[in-house]
């Protein structure tokens, strides 16, 4: 059984959540196969952005582990779009910035708005290739986003998805190793494809059209205030020596020099989306303390993911494979989250709540247990109490 990896403050979810695809056609379809993080080449240190460089922030004297705020072009310009077509509800953001783009223009995203959402549950049939790896990609200008664009487009042209992956390949394989198997998903839904190349390429185009107005006009602004969220966040999470901390509370080690925490200021439907292994997505919002315990919750789902994997191997084959062994790893990720923040409550799903109950019982009993530990014990509570 695969899984199916995606934001967590919510959502990280398990294959078996059915994922209507809302595209082009209002086609219905089940969530690819994924394949499982590699425990390889997990470095994600000296990749320019453009506004802060991952690779320039470690300085002398700075700690081994830091968790870095960048804000970039791309991955703004490319949500920012998506709110403009009315996602992922009407927003504030969305009424103030929807007079920069022409009506023509504006129709357009609001008829792609179905396909380029995603969410808990649901993933649009254009969302990975119009969202997810633009935003990964770091494409510097109009003219990058273009070849992009007619790669993916002759990808669909020829039936043949090899050259697009080349054309990207590392940031493809390290987005399909997080999220779930792009190639996968793009061959389960060619026919769509097809059927809506005339819309998919004007789409592209609608993208490269206004890229430069967005950089020239909008991003300057939009990229001060990020800059000031960045300092906050990093200043919070440094103050709780955030990464170190988890480390110790879980008996884990992170798998790299930077947690990444991509800065937007468009509205998402969840607050964080990890596009990566140590790499996320995070809405912008006025409460700073918020943004906080979300950037950490969201590095302790990366932090945690070989406990949940374990978890799953060992569970696989036989009838305790299902919704539990998610529900644990959410579970456990928001105990530790609490312990990192006392007082904090999630809004999350009742079985989330229970395991993260029986976390912290199991933790009174045994203060000394590693996630692993906590997670083997805590998935045999739970299914022997309500199972």
């Amino acid at each position: 059984m695969g899984r199916h990896r995606d934001s967590l403050v919510g959502g990280w979810r398990p294959l078996y959540i059915t994922m209507i695809g809302l595209g082009l056609l209002l086609c219905a379809a089940c969530a690819p196969p994924s394949v499982r993080p590699g425990t390889g080449d997990r470095s994600i240190d000296g990749r320019s952005t453009g506004g802060r460089a991952i690779g320039d922030v470690a300085s002398t004297g700075r700690r081994q582990k830091e968790i870095v705020c960048v804000a970039e072009p791309m991955a703004n310009y490319v949500v920012h779009l998506t709110t403009l077509g009315g996602l992922p509800w009407p927003t504030p953001y969305g009424d103030l910035m929807r007079s920069t783009v022409p009506t023509q223009s504006l129709s357009r995203l609001q008829q792609a708005a179905p396909a380029l959402a995603w969410d808990r549950q649901h993933t649009g049939e254009l969302a990975p290739y119009f969202v997810f790896l633009p935003a990964y990609l770091r494409l510097q200008d109009e003219f990058e986003l273009e070849q992009y664009f007619i790669s993916f487009e002759n990808a669909i042209r020829r039936d043949a998805y090899a050259a697009f992956r080349r054309d990207n390949a590392d940031g493809h394989d390290r987005v399909s190793t997080w999220l779930f198997d792009l190639e996968g998903f793009f061959y389960e839904r060619l026919d769509l494809y097809h059927n809506s190349f005339t819309f998919i390429r004007e789409l592209g185009r609608l993208y490269v059209k206004h890229y430069r107005d967005y950089e020239d006009e909008l991003w300057p602004e939009i990229e001060r205030d990020l800059e000031v969220a960045a300092d906050q966040i990093e200043s919070q999470a440094w103050s709780v020596d955030l990464i170190a901390s988890w480390e110790s509370m879980t008996q884990e080690s992170y798998d790299g020099r930077h947690f990444v925490v991509s800065l937007v200021a468009a509205p998402m439907s969840i607050s964080a989306t990890g596009l990566s292994y140590g790499e996320t997505l995070l809405a912008v919002e006025k409460d700073e303390e918020l943004m906080a315990r979300t950037v950490s919750f969201e590095f302790g789902r990366h932090l945690l993911i070989d406990v949940f994997d374990e978890a799953v191997s060992e569970a696989s084959g036989t009838a305790n494979l299902d919704w539990t062994v998610f529900a644990a790893y959410q579970g456990l990720t928001e105990f530790y989250n609490r312990r990192m923040f006392p007082g904090y409550r999630a809004d999350i799903d009742n079985d989330v709540e229970r395991f993260a109950a029986v976390f912290g019982q199991l933790y009174d009993q045994r203060p000394d247990a590693t996630a692993r530990e906590l997670m083997k014990q805590g998935l045999i509570a739970f299914r022997r109490e309500h199972m």
